[in-house]
């Protein structure tokens, strides 16, 4: 079945495009069903709709954990959801690094400067840990938005 919006040719049983993630037509996602070894049994056509509330599809690529949390954020309006990150707890600024989120991980970098600066270091790599793993996949959400702006 090719996808009204990319023009992708995706399987039949699929209920959205694997490449940019549309909802497929009804036909795509209709799954036929015979009862093999049954004489004169017709075979009949069960339609699989795609959930309209779910936009997980719109982030195809990521992990399930970003599909899911990146597709409450949108259903929310990009308001902030609390969803705890504990790569980005362990991580903390390398984390944010890793994702290109160069200033938040330049800014909690030099946070950890300054605590250590002022015999705190502890205290301010759990702070850190605790910013990153609370709101680090809200800023990534943000960050992402940006860059598909941007392409």
């Amino acid at each position: 079945m090719e996808c009204t919006k990319c023009g992708a040719d995706s399987s039949a049983h699929l209920t959205l495009c694997e490449y940019c993630g549309t909802a497929l037509p009804l036909a795509a996602q209709a799954a036929t069903y015979a009862f093999p070894g049954v004489q004169g049994a017709q075979p009949f056509v069960v339609a699989q709709l795609a959930d309209p509330a779910s936009s997980r599809s719109g982030w195809l690529g990521m992990s399930p954990y970003y599909q899911a949390a990146f597709g409450e954020l949108d259903r929310s309006g990009g308001s902030y959801l609390f969803h705890w990150n504990w790569a980005a707890f362990f991580g903390n600024w390398l984390w944010f690094l890793a994702k290109g989120m160069v200033i938040h991980a330049l800014m909690l970098n030099l946070f950890l400067i300054f605590c250590a600066l002022y015999d705190a270091p502890v205290g301010g790599l759990f702070l850190i840990m605790l910013y990153a793993g609370g709101f680090g996949t809200y800023f990534n959400y943000k960050h992402q938005l940006r860059l598909r702006a941007v392409n």
